[in-house]
């Protein structure tokens, strides 16, 4: 989950190349990124990034990013089949120079097999929930048809459903 199924483009590519290598972490990337509703330009980057000293990379996520402390929110997530709830802090990241829309997602380690378990299962979805994920992307994105609410809730129920295929 470090490459990606769809290019991001060279300036934002070296950016984030230059924020992996700043913060000292590997980002992990997952969602639609990965898959094939990817929308160019329209869709936001989603990373996860995984480390043994939160409050040192949560430091260097904001210093690099530029960031201000009230932009950082902290996250429960309770992945069905597993008992704890996975506890972590979720960054909305927004560049305008570079084009780039990131949601960037930072937990400890010993989350890091539920998470990357979690994102590599919506990976590959069923070819009908990808033309789907499209359809609502093209009313949303292209066609202002929808508010982001429906947006978000459809996209969220269609992830959510169990027929996805193993590959």
């Amino acid at each position: 989950m470090n490459e990606t199924l769809n290019d991001i483009p060279s300036n934002a590519k070296n950016f984030l190349d230059a924020f992996q290598n700043y913060i000292g972490q590997p980002l992990y990337y997952y969602g639609s990124i990965q898959r094939l509703d990817y929308v160019p330009g329209k869709s936001d980057i989603d990373i996860d990034i995984f480390t043994d000293n939160d409050a040192t990379t949560e430091k260097r996520v904001i210093h690099f990013l530029k960031l201000e402390d009230k932009y950082i929110k902290r996250v429960f997530w309770r992945i069905p089949g597993y008992p704890p709830v996975v506890t972590g802090k979720k960054i909305m990241y927004k560049n305008r120079d570079l084009n780039l829309v990131c949601e960037i997602s930072l937990y400890n380690n010993r989350f890091k097999d539920i998470v990357l378990g979690e994102h590599r299962r919506k990976m590959n979805p069923a070819y009908h929930i990808i033309i789907s994920l499209l359809i609502i992307k093209l009313l949303y994105y292209h066609f202002h048809f929808i508010s982001g609410k429906t947006y978000r809730l459809w996209k969220g129920s269609l992830l959510d459903k169990d027929d996805f295929r193993v590959v």
